[in-house]
């Protein structure tokens, strides 16, 4: 006959019967997670903010659609709000100073020009569209300098040559003008203006053949108007073609 158990071994196997129950996690391992969970979600947010907040470019090229189809009023507000992006933005003082002198408003543009030169000193580009605004105004001594420097920052930048030509032009130096314009066109012939403008400077030193050819080719990209219809049309009597 067996001898019931002892207590102590009926104790040992109710250890036995009996589940162990899990650890439970240090409360500092939860909030570490918890810590590690808001970071990656600020970092995550912080770059979604990156990608998607207004970008002044963006609407600087808005702005210059809108200026091609004649909106120039929108063309300011999207430059304006460009620059409430970035008071810096040298791209939205340049092309709202070519709004500017667009409209005729010279002073404005002058001021706009004259602050994205400040900004970007080097800007051959700039040069040139200031030195069309002085011509414009009729300080061509300041649109012959700035066109000048344009070229001697970037020997490439047609936009300077022909600045510098359209200067030429007004104050009746063909010659430098003629030499002007034609570089103008050789870096850069898809530009209408640069082949009006040439056939101008042939024109005035009677070179008719070449005049001709230059006002034909700016017809075939931008179309005939009265005053060119009217000079092709003496040209064509004067060569016979």
């Amino acid at each position: 006959m067996s001898l019931p158990p002892t207590n102590g071994l009926m104790a040992q196997r109710q250890r036995q019967r009996t589940p162990s129950r899990p650890k439970k996690q240090p409360v500092f391992f939860t909030d570490q997670r918890i810590i590690l969970l808001a970071v990656v979600s600020i970092v995550l947010f912080g770059a979604i903010w990156v990608v998607t907040r207004p970008q002044p470019g963006v609407h600087v090229a808005s702005g210059n659609g809108a200026r091609a189809a004649g909106d120039y009023e929108r063309a300011i507000a999207e430059y304006n709000r460009a620059l409430q992006l970035d008071p810096q933005f040298v791209d939205a003082y340049h092309q709202r100073g070519l709004m500017y002198y667009q409209q005729a408003d010279y002073v404005s543009a002058l001021a706009d020009l004259s602050r994205a030169l400040e900004l970007a000193p080097q800007n051959a580009s700039i040069y040139a569209s200031r030195a069309l605004t002085y011509t414009a105004q009729g300080d061509l001594a300041a649109a012959i300098a700035d066109a000048t420097k344009g070229i001697e920052l970037d020997p490439t930048n047609a936009p300077s040559y022909y600045a510098r030509g359209r200067a030429y032009i007004t104050s009746a130096e063909f010659e430098k003008a003629e030499a002007d314009l034609r570089r103008a066109v050789e870096l850069d012939a898809s530009q209408a203006d640069y082949h009006f403008w040439l056939g101008e400077a042939y024109y005035h030193l009677t070179r008719y053949a070449e005049a001709l050819e230059s006002y034909r080719q700016y017809v075939s990209m931008a179309g005939s108007n009265d005053y060119v219809a009217r000079r092709i049309g003496e040209l064509e009597r004067r060569v016979g073609g």
